[in-house]
């Protein structure tokens, strides 16, 4: 049996397992997590592992499902731990069964289609995601207690921080711990500990930009009807509105001031297997001009976070926006 814990975004759970009901069973926790007082629940609650068993290996149009963050070969997963299991790294590490090591790399290596590794000279590396309620440690020393347990099933791999050949994530959110082995297509990087998410079409991937998985989650909640016309008024690199449109034989608008973002945009719907179309416009949505009233049938939009063009007026930018609406 082939175990896996995908990550999907959270709060789009649902949709998530109806989008792959014809593949796999998902199951996510029973509970949303809360936030302890005093504890924000921070990036670990960005995403929902959600976990299945299947007799076979799942494909990788299944894995890389345009609503899955990250896919794993589920290792661990552990919900309502004691205050004595996480009282120290080590104490959370020990936590792992030895046999669901093996079993986790036994799928890992179903999945390397190219060429079979040889688990005589693997190269890994272990990061984690730990936010919600106190704990008496960091990241980098449960990493590292997570590193020596694997190290200890497989004395002959050794680490590696910068190319890894098998990266293990985990998942520490207030009292639950997810463990996992990265599949491809999902590729690691060594500034993030979520990996890049395989869309071919992004061709501008240093920009910042919303990621793919949650604007295809935006997406399924909009609802969208073939024929309709959905605005992005904070578009960027065109992430949304080319989800929508790969998605939906709609008319996608996606607007920003910034011209670098546009063009990128633009050079990424040309590169999509697109459904629909995409339009991009470099302006102003702010601006009560920019389009005739009742343009569109629905805007959906990730607000940007930051501060590169000044501070946003989200509350105009959503009148104005329900405005241009239809």
């Amino acid at each position: 049996m082939h175990r896996y814990s995908l990550l999907v975004p959270a709060g789009f759970e649902t949709g998530a397992a109806a989008s792959l009901s014809g593949v796999c069973d998902l199951m996510s926790p029973s509970n949303p997590p809360t936030a302890q007082q005093g504890f924000g629940l921070g990036v670990a609650a960005t995403v929902t592992p959600m976990l299945c068993a299947t007799p076979d290996p799942l494909d990788e149009v299944a894995l890389s499902a345009s609503m899955v963050s990250a896919a794993t070969a589920l290792v661990c997963h552990r919900a309502d731990l004691s205050d004595d299991e996480v009282s120290s790294a080590p104490a959370v590490a020990g936590l792992v069964d030895p046999q669901s090591w093996k079993s986790a790399v036994a799928t890992w290596c179903c999945h390397q289609l190219d060429k079979q590794p040889d688990l005589n000279m693997i190269g890994c590396r272990v990061a984690t995601l730990r936010s919600g309620a106190k704990h008496h440690f960091s990241s980098k020393q449960l990493d590292a207690a997570i590193g020596s347990e694997l190290l200890s099933q497989f004395p002959e791999w050794h680490v590696d921080l910068t190319s890894p050949d098998l990266l293990v994530i985990a998942i520490l959110l207030n009292r639950t711990l997810t463990i996992g082995i990265l599949l491809p297509p999902f590729q690691p990087r060594s500034s993030d500990v979520l990996p890049l998410e395989p869309r071919s079409w992004i061709t501008c991937r240093d920009r910042p930009h919303t990621r793919p998985s949650r604007a295809a989650a935006m997406v399924r909640l909009a609802g969208l009807q073939p024929g309709e016309r959905l605005l992005d008024p904070c578009g960027g690199i065109g992430v949304l509105s080319i989800e929508a449109a790969i998605a939906h034989e709609i008319h996608a608008c996606s607007v920003d001031i910034d011209p670098e973002a546009c063009h990128a945009a633009y050079q990424n719907s040309l590169a999509a297997p697109l459904l629909g179309c995409v339009e991009v416009q470099c302006k102003d949505c702010c601006s009560r001009t920019s389009f005739p009233v009742g343009s569109f049938d629905c805007a959906v939009a990730d607000l940007p976070f930051g501060m590169r063009h000044g501070r946003l007026d989200v509350a105009a930018l959503m009148q104005l926006s329900l405005i241009h609406i239809s």
